[in-house]
């Protein structure tokens, strides 16, 4: 007889592997389609999330926190990996008015906007 929380765990690491497993996948038709793999991420998603209910998550679970930190660590750093310094070199300057500038703007009119509309 196994406890709830032997349950929960092998729940979670089942997840987790179809997950990635489901991910590796994806990433492979991406670059065989030759389209950006962020995309057939979330399409992959959408599909095994709520098209054919797969993966039936509260969204405010541990385990769906849990994905979604794992999935965006591993975007970033395969982001970040595959990053050159010479591409840097060549837009740095749209880079540095999006990364500061444009967050600012965005943060503020996020912020007046839900000031207005929530109080």
């Amino acid at each position: 007889m196994e406890s709830a929380a032997t349950e929960a765990i092998r729940h979670l690491l089942i997840l987790i592997l179809f997950v990635i497993t489901v991910g590796m996948i994806s990433g492979k038709i991406a670059s065989i389609l030759r389209l950006p793999d962020v995309a057939v991420y979330i399409a992959t998603g959408m599909l095994l999330g709520p098209g054919l209910g797969w993966i039936h998550e509260a969204s405010g679970s541990l385990v769906n926190q849990i994905i979604l930190t794992v999935g965006s660590v591993l975007i970033l750093f395969d982001g970040g990996r595959n990053l050159r310094l010479s591409g840097l070199k060549k837009i740095w300057i749209s880079l540095s008015l999006l990364s500061v500038p444009g967050v600012l703007i965005t943060m503020a009119v996020v912020g007046v906007g839900v000031h207005y509309l929530f109080g």
